[in-house]
């Protein structure tokens, strides 16, 4: 490493299969675990797996659920049968609980975890949209 540089991340070989609609949550994910130093292949849709190179297996799938829409939770249920992918740890982009996902039908498996985001499609919206909302939130 040169005088001055800093390494901000070191190669985990850990491979994650990031899979999302919105294009501002794919590369705000996938920037962030790249330079966690994660290997990082993306799809917007679960049709759109095809392995990126021989012999190409992620060690996690990471899904953004979209807001729990009925065709997301469709494609989670498709992956979780997957021959190929069914067996991983899943990591669940949602803006709903894990009560609330039980609700619709999801179970989770003891291999899966829900990371909460904020609003749907995780970074969506204007600045003054966030601002009007952080201003009608009630204080604690």
């Amino acid at each position: 490493m040169a005088d001055g540089v800093v390494d901000w991340s070191e190669d985990t070989g850990i491979e994650v299969f990031l899979i999302a609609r919105d294009s501002a949550v794919v590369e705000m994910y996938r920037m962030k675990l790249e330079l966690d130093g994660y290997l990082v292949t993306t799809a917007a849709e679960v049709p759109d797996r095809k392995t990126a190179r021989a012999g190409w297996r992620p060690d996690l799938v990471l899904i953004d659920l979209d807001g729990a829409a009925a065709s997301r939770l469709a494609d989670l249920q498709r992956l979780r049968s997957d021959p190929f992918l069914g067996n991983l740890p899943f990591l669940l982009l949602s803006t709903l609980s894990e009560e609330e996902l039980r609700r619709r039908g999801v179970t989770l498996r003891p291999s899966e975890h829900i990371l909460r985001v904020g609003m749907a499609a995780g970074v969506n919206g204007t600045a003054e949209e966030w601002v009007s909302r952080s201003l009608a939130a009630p204080l604690a």
